[in-house]
């Protein structure tokens, strides 16, 4: 029955789309990943137990993650010298940002990425900064730290961005993330 094959193929493709399946390698391990903790998030937020059902999704309660970030950082630093760091940033989300979970899961900690100057990747988890208290919508705090710079001298870009520990970064949700250009030099 070349039909009811065609029909069996197409189901399996649009399966294997929904899922990520489709991609290869490490977008296939992100996509899966990202499509489960997208699925979980709002119950793991809210619950130390999770219980599963099935339910028509309600885009009044989506939760969304979003921030405002301003950073102040200097453009040049010496090797071996950490990056002093101010960073104001506001919750211009939905939801109270958790400076604590039981579980360490979906606190929210500011992230720093370490990536080459044409916005490449090299260090997905650069540092993190503890946020001093919940952060609710609309609240502002100040953050004031020394981030570790690169240990090679060379050009970079520190990616700065919001994070639910254990769920997401704020950017994969659409929250704008702010670069900042550094120079480590020897």
């Amino acid at each position: 029955m070349p039909g009811a094959e065609r029909l069996l193929l197409d189901r399996q493709g649009a399966l294997q789309q929904l899922l990520g399946l489709a991609k290869e390698g490490s977008q296939f391990e992100d996509a899966l990943a990202m499509r489960v903790v997208r699925t979980v998030h709002h119950a793991i937020d809210e619950h130390p137990v999770v219980v599963a059902y099935k339910a028509e999704p309600n885009a009044r309660e989506a939760i969304r993650r979003t921030a405002r970030l301003e950073i102040v950082a200097p453009a040049r630093v010496t090797l071996g010298s950490p990056v002093p760091v101010v960073v104001r940033v506001t919750n211009t989300g939905s939801r109270t940002w958790r400076a604590a979970t039981p579980s360490n899961v979906g606190q929210v900690t500011l992230g720093v990425q370490v990536l080459e100057p044409d916005g490449r990747l090299l260090v997905r988890d650069h540092y993190r900064e503890p946020l001093p208290s919940d952060v609710a919508s609309d609240q502002q705090v100040e953050l004031r730290f020394a981030c570790p710079a690169p240990s090679r001298p060379g050009r970079y870009l520190l990616k700065f961005d919001m994070v639910a520990e254990g769920i997401a970064w704020f950017e994969a949700g659409g929250s704008p993330a702010e670069t900042r250009p550094l120079d480590v030099t020897s």
